[in-house]
């Protein structure tokens, strides 16, 4: 008679370390990204994006900056045009991240 062995806590132990860390290099390359795409003048604003907060309970991250103007270089306003800098290196950022993915599941 064959016997089974659960081994479930430790797959689930080894399946949560590998999200971690995909999520913490998937923060990374968002980030980069974001960075790469930011005008720059002064360097203010590309050196400001950062990785603000991770929530390992949601599997989450939220990249983002703290410079006010990021905002009126993104959506635009009256006198000047939207320059889409972090919406576009978002773009970027997620199509790495799931290039990467890809990679690792198949």
């Amino acid at each position: 008679m064959a016997t089974l062995t659960w081994h479930g806590d430790k797959v689930h132990a080894k399946l949560t370390a590998a999200i971690f860390e995909n999520m913490e290099e998937g923060a990374e390359d968002l980030v980069n990204a974001v960075k790469a795409n930011a005008p720059v003048k002064t360097g203010k604003l590309r050196r400001s994006v950062k990785v603000l907060k991770r929530d390992r309970k949601a599997k989450a991250v939220q990249v983002g900056t703290d410079v006010d103007y990021g905002l009126f270089l993104e959506v635009g306003t009256r006198k000047m045009a939207a320059t889409h800098w972090f919406s576009n290196g978002l773009r970027e950022g997620l199509s790495k991240i799931r290039a990467r993915l890809n990679k690792r599941v198949t």
